[in-house]
């Protein structure tokens, strides 16, 4: 049977058990039976390492334990521990790489984790272990949280979630050369670069991908939509759900349940940007002839059809 080893921690466990177990049983009446063995086998594998490499005494210990217990609880309580079980160790294990900050918030940097990785599911399932990888070549040389921070969001961008994109300029700014330095090495990517660039294209429009999809097939539009510009903001309808498009090279997200009115969107869908763009680079680039409307701003050109539930989303570098 997997046992705690941990002096400092096995001290904090014994004053603070009857506390722990009034946690557990609490989540056992909101979640049901939860499995002790499971539980202690993330204990050991996966808690106790890192309370290892950021605790050097009890009270230490019971600070970095207690946050990732009672993380840890609801995880398993509603499965997605279990489901997505090697996405939590993975990015809980990396932790142990920076024990200073997981001294200093551990409570923060676990919730930010956590976050991180439930938006990442949501927009970009495929990336998530990609994004825990290239924190990991990166989280030793954080010096602050804020630091930490960064480095996720930016990652998070570079890892297709383009809502990001305008946090992530500034935050670039932010960060000490460095870090940057050791960022591009993990990603590949030049920081100095994706400042400038909308589009990693050429001069010439190109098709980038589309977004949307119907509703049954989990995407948002129960009919073709339309989409138009409010404000700054690139946004469709389907007359019913309304969603704010973000786009560039990196990746294209559409964010639903926006503030938008349905309506408006609706009422400002346009043909017009599609036939400018024609005017200026030809017919031959879009091979539609059945186009709704259009939006074409920051070197984008999106478009809807008659016959799709999609979006289709072209890019280019002026």
């Amino acid at each position: 049977m997997e046992k705690i080893t941990f002096r400092p921690l096995i001290d904090h466990l014994g004053k603070s058990g009857e506390h722990y177990n009034q946690l557990y049983h609490a989540h056992e009446l909101r979640y049901g039976s939860l499995s002790r063995q499971l539980l202690t086998s993330w204990i050991v594998r996966v808690i106790e390492p890192v309370v290892i490499a950021s605790a050097t005494d009890e009270l230490q210990a019971g600070k970095v334990f207690s946050c990732f217990y009672r993380s840890l609880l609801p995880l398993l309580g509603n499965q997605l521990a279990i489901t997505y079980e090697r996405e939590y160790q993975q990015a809980w294990s990396m932790l142990a790489k920076n024990a200073a900050l997981m001294q200093e918030s551990p409570a923060k940097i676990v919730n930010a984790v956590n976050n991180a990785l439930v938006t990442l599911r949501i927009y970009q399932p495929g990336n998530v272990l990609r994004w825990i990888s290239l924190m990991e070549q990166t989280i030793a040389q954080c010096k602050t949280v804020d630091d930490l921070l960064r480095c996720g969001r930016i990652y998070a961008w570079l890892c297709g979630m383009a809502q990001f994109r305008q946090r992530a300029m500034d935050d670039i700014v932010a960060t000490a050369p460095e870090l940057k330095t050791l960022m591009e090495r993990a990603s590949g990517t030049s920081l100095y670069d994706v400042i400038g660039r909308h589009w990693y294209l050429g001069d010439e429009p190109t098709f980038a991908g589309v977004a949307g999809g119907f509703k049954g097939l989990e995407g948002p539009f129960r009919l073709p939509p339309k989409v138009a510009l409010v404000g700054k903001q690139i946004v469709a309808t389907d007359d019913q759900n309304t969603c704010a498009l973000f786009a560039d090279s990196f990746g294209s997200i559409l964010i639903t349940d926006t503030p938008f009115v349905a309506s408006e969107i609706t009422r400002q869908a346009s043909r017009q940007p599609f036939l400018e763009f024609q005017s200026r680079h030809g017919g031959r680039l879009v091979p539609f002839d059945d186009v709704t409307s259009a939006v074409m701003v920051m070197n984008t050109l999106v478009m809807t059809r008659e016959s799709s539930f999609y979006l289709y989303i072209y890019g280019w570098h002026a």
